[in-house]
């Protein structure tokens, strides 16, 4: 995860930068968080306990369905995850400019107006 300010900042220092042909920018936060901290966060903010629950791979199309996205938006969703949790999607490639935002998950939890 990612602040869409630390993604603005990060992009504009690299426009400012001098290189040549193609490169790849692998963007993260300043710390990786899990589904219970992200709970923990939005708990306090909200000032009531949130529980994140697993969903099992086979219901993953009925939770995803009516909720806006297009098929091919969840099929592609559901790929992506797959991949991810297999291993067949990894970002070990060491040819990518890895960047690390400085605004944690806390804080932009505790400035939105929720």
């Amino acid at each position: 995860m990612v602040a869409t300010e630390d993604v603005g900042r990060i992009a504009a220092e690299s426009l400012c930068e001098n290189w040549d042909g193609t490169r790849i920018i692998e963007l993260e936060g300043p710390a990786m968080y899990s589904p219970n901290e992200v709970a923990m966060y939005l708990s306090q903010a909200l000032g009531k306990t949130i529980n994140p629950i697993s969903i099992p791979e086979s219901n993953w199309l009925q939770s995803i369905s009516g909720q806006g996205f297009s098929t091919a938006a969840i099929t592609g969703f559901i790929e992506m995850t797959q991949g991810l949790n297999s291993g067949h999607i990894t970002f070990n490639n060491s040819n990518i400019d890895r960047r690390q935002g400085n605004i944690s998950l806390e804080v932009i939890i505790n400035g939105m107006n929720i």
